[in-house]
């Protein structure tokens, strides 16, 4: 780990950032005081595209990988697909002899050729 003052910094940035990208820990001092740290950026697996928006602070890189298993086994609820459709669309449905139609929806349009 290296460690500058905040004037040599300031002097030599580019050579301190080298460093940083190279893997390095840069403490930062005032007055010999540590201050701050400057360490590499951690952008594992991201591409160009996700790295400009971090810059731009829209989005933050994750600290962990997903686990895709992991997620593939988390519980889902189970819900019959017409209630599914009321509980979102907060319509009630009825039954009819074809498929199911929203209450108040207009008819489907029906090809006359």
């Amino acid at each position: 780990m290296r460690s500058v003052n905040v004037a040599e910094l300031r002097n030599r940035l580019s050579k301190y950032l080298t460093f940083a990208k190279g893997g390095e820990e840069v403490v930062v001092r005032d007055r010999n005081f540590p201050v701050a740290k400057l360490v590499p950026f951690p952008a594992g697996g991201a591409d160009d595209r996700e790295l400009m928006l971090v810059a731009a602070g829209k989005m933050r890189l994750p600290k962990d990988r997903l686990d895709i298993k992991k997620l593939l086994k988390i519980p889902t609820g189970k819900v019959a697909g017409n209630k599914a459709i009321q509980a979102v669309s907060g319509t009630p449905l009825l039954q009819t002899g074809s498929p199911s139609v929203i209450e108040g929806a207009a008819p489907p349009e029906t090809d006359r050729r």
